[in-house]
């Protein structure tokens, strides 16, 4: 889902489990920062001996005020959650301009529709490092916003 490059870093919530910890040493195959998330210590140990850089403990800290100081601000390239409705607005929070949010799986629940009126500060974001944001084009998925949040700009961004 996310070409992960060496250097860049990933958040998988549920570390410790066995996709999280399949993930983890994926991107550490390929050269990446992992920063895990685990339920307890025994899982916490669990989500290192699979190579998480980090593990954040998030019965005892919030992930994401953890996760912007361990970047100093800038965010991850991705996040991989499978927890789901718990964690989707403060996985966003956690990425970069750009960044991807895998989802795969809803173990504290679905993640509810995203409603028009949060569709521009979602705009804003995934525009936030276009260099023109002000000649770029919406994604597709925007049309269904245009009659209730507003348009857009309409010109293809030239940084893409």
């Amino acid at each position: 889902t996310y070409p992960i490059q060496a250097g860049e870093t990933a958040l998988v919530h549920a570390a410790a489990g066995g996709v999280g910890a399949l993930l983890t040493q994926m991107i550490k195959m390929r050269g990446g920062h992992v920063i895990g998330t685990a339920g307890n210590e025994a899982k916490v140990q669990v989500a290192r001996s699979a190579g998480a850089d980090e593990v954040i403990n998030y019965s005892e800290q919030d992930f994401e005020p953890e996760v912007k100081r361990i970047t100093n601000g800038k965010g991850v390239s991705v996040v991989y959650d499978s927890v789901g409705k718990d964690n989707f607005d403060r996985s966003l929070n956690c990425l970069r301009p750009r960044g991807y949010l895998v989802l795969f799986g809803q173990s504290s629940g679905a993640v509810a529709p995203i409603a028009a009126r949060r569709a521009p500060r979602l705009w804003a974001w995934l525009s936030s490092s276009c260099p023109s944001f002000s000649s770029c084009r919406p994604p597709r998925w925007w049309r269904g916003f245009e009659a209730t949040a507003g348009a857009p700009p309409s010109r293809r961004c030239a940084s893409r």
